[in-house]
Formats: structure tokens, sequence, C-alpha cells
């Protein structure tokens, strides 16, 4: 009964996270189409017409919702820590410090706002940068951080010092900013990527004591991408942009990290959510990788990742490329909930081995098809 519970309340908090995204992201269009913040058609564009670029605004709205929710929750949890919808989720439950809570919601807010400026006025490099880190840092800063490394059938984890787990989280959070933002260039991805990711780490989480914010806030983004979606594919009439890129790449990290902090039975606490997170994380230090090996310049703008080649290979057919990349994306999110769920050791470590073959086959099959599809491209031409 506890599970029919919790699968009405992730439901109901995904749908108002739905409908508040869907109409946010719909005024969005009408204002970025007024504002002329448009994505215009260029070399590197896989669209053909100039489309609205800060959808992004809905799908955050969407994960307000799941911040609100999130702050009732810590407030009926100060105030009345047996009440029943809490227990039923988990008896013991963890949630955030207040100054925590204040951490996440002040990066997503720096995150989100650095993505409007890029968005309407394309800023500096450094400057760019120097707000991602700074967004990067105020989570870790105000506590919510990786603070534990545990080694695979330890009994006793090595505890960081605060500096040290501070410079680690925000060099994971930074990471997965600038992950997801590379990877947003295609109707689809980003979006399918976040709902995927939340239901992984969801899966592989749920049963934990403290699944309370891990569900309030992955069933918020399922609903809020959702929302987003219906405005974005099969036709886009908007495009994400670095508004939605930016906090969505935050939000992520600070989820993996959510999950870390709710189990101490896997190695190297992100690991779990690095399998889910594995195929954009893979797409994109394998090409910087490949890019830096031929002496090409980081910084500029190109389409060499697997999924645009693999794009450009099927000749522009975005439903093929989507279709292959989320195949890609669902087995890592199964393999990376099998994890999280089972943990390292001995009695499941042929689950574990199969969880990684997969990822490993999974990130194998994602280039080969990509290498079979230009293979394939040339031989037509």
């Amino acid at each position: 009964m506890s599970y029919l519970i919790l699968l009405l309340v992730g439901a109901s908090i995904a749908g108002a996270a739905y409908g508040v995204s869907r109409v946010a992201t719909a005024w969005s269009i009408g204002l970025a189409t007024r504002r002329g913040v448009v994505a215009e058609v260029n070399e590197r564009s896989s669209h053909d017409a100039p489309v609205a670029r800060v959808g992004g605004i809905g799908m955050m709205a969407g994960v307000c919702v799941g911040l609100a929710l999130l702050a009732v929750s810590m407030a009926l949890g100060d105030a009345m820590p047996d009440r029943l919808w809490l227990r039923i989720i988990q008896g013991h439950v963890y949630t955030p410090t207040w100054p925590q809570f204040a951490g996440i919601a002040a990066g997503l807010a720096v995150a989100f706002a650095l993505g409007l400026w890029d968005d309407s006025h394309d800023p500096p490099a450094m400057a760019k940068l120097g707000l991602q880190a700074l967004a990067a840092l105020v989570p870790p800063l105000c506590g919510f951080r990786i603070d534990l490394l545990l080694m695979p059938g330890a009994t006793a984890g090595i505890v960081l010092q605060p500096v040290v787990g501070i410079a680690l989280t925000a060099a994971w959070l930074l990471m997965m900013m600038n992950v997801v933002n590379f990877m947003d260039g295609i109707n689809g991805i980003a979006g399918r990527f976040a709902q995927v990711a939340a239901c992984g780490m969801l899966m592989g989480a749920i049963t934990f004591a403290g699944s309370a914010p891990l569900l309030i806030l992955c069933a918020a983004l399922w609903g809020s991408a959702e929302g987003f979606l219906r405005h974005n594919i099969p036709q886009a009439r908007t495009f994400m942009g670095d508004c939605g890129s930016q906090p969505l790449g935050l939000l992520l990290g600070l989820l993996a990290v959510l999950v870390s902090r709710q189990s101490s039975t896997y190695a190297l606490p992100l690991i779990g959510p690095v399998i889910v997170l594995s195929p954009f994380i893979f797409d994109v230090v394998y090409t910087l990788a490949r890019r830096s090996m031929r002496g090409e310049n980081l910084l500029r703008a190109h389409r060499e990742h697997l999924y645009q080649r693999h794009l450009i290979a099927t000749g522009g057919d975005h439903g093929r490329t989507l279709s292959f990349v989320e195949t890609h994306l669902w087995v890592a999110g199964i393999a990376g909930a099998a994890y999280i769920y089972f943990g390292w050791n001995a009695a499941n470590l042929s689950l574990q081995l199969i969880a990684l073959a997969a990822m490993v086959g999974n990130l194998g099959w994602y280039a080969w098809g990509v290498f079979s599809a230009e293979a394939a491209r040339k031989k037509d031409s």
C-alpha cells in the first residue's frame, strides 16, 4: 500500500509541475518572440527557421513547484515529525537543513539568471564561467556537499575536510552544468535526459530512509520536463536555451549529491548517479578528448558530439537520433538504479558486474552506432 501512495504522491507532484511548466513555456514563447530572443539559423543549426530560445523559463517554473513543496515538507517535518504522509514515504526522513535548502535554491537562481543573460546577450566566456562557478559553489558552501568517501566493502568511510568536500562538490556541479549545456543541441534530447535521470535515481533510492526530498524533486523535474517537451518535440516551437540547460545541469548534479547522502552502500558516493548520467558524460568527455588530440580549440562551437554526428549521418532525422539516444539513456538509467539500490557488496557482486557491464556496453554501442551511421552515409553518398 505504501508504494501505491508513493506513486500517487509522485504523480500528483509531477502533474502539478507539468501544468505549471506547460503554461509557462507557452507564455515564454510569446515573450521570446516579442523580445527577439530567438535561435537564428546558421551553419551549426539543426533547425531551418528561427525558434524561440527561452523555453527553460517554463521548465524552471515547474521545478519551482518541487522546491516549494520541499520547503513545505521541511516545515511540516519540523513542526509535526510524525505526520502520516512523511512516515509513509519513509519513517526516518532525511531532509536538507534550511541553510542547505537556501543554498540549493540560490544556486539554481544564479544558474537560471546566467542562462537568461546568455540567451539574450551572449556574454564573454570568462564571465559566463565565473557565474557558473558561483552557482556551483553556493550549495556546498551552504553545507549541501559530498562529505564521505566509502570504498567497496569498507565499513567505515573517509570523512572529507569541509574545504575538500566543497571543492569536490563544486567541481562536480560545474561539470554537470557544462555537460547538459553542451548536449542540448537537438529537440527533446535534454528534456528526455532529465526525465530518465530523474527516474533512474528515484528508482534506485526510493527505499532508502530519507526519500521524501528525492521523490519531490524528481517528480517535479519529470513533470516540468514533460510540460516543456510538449512545445519542443516533434516540431520545436521553443528551445530550452541556457536558462533551462544551466539550472538543469546543476539540478541533476544536486540530485546526484542527494542520492549520495542517502546511502553508504556504494563506492565513491557518486558512482551510482554517474552510471545513470553516463551517456551524456561519456559523449562530452569523448568529444573533448577527440578534439584535444586533434589540436582543435575546445572553446570553439562545433557539431562533433556523437549525437550530432549521428544526426548528420542519418540525413538530419531528428526522430531517429532521439530514439537512438533515448535507448542508451534508459539502459544507463536502469543500470545505475540497480547499482544504487543493491549497493556494492559480495552478495550482490554479480548484479553490480551486470550493471557495470551494461553501462560499458551501452557506451560502446552508442559510439559504434554513430560510426556505423556515418559509414552507411558515406557509402550511400
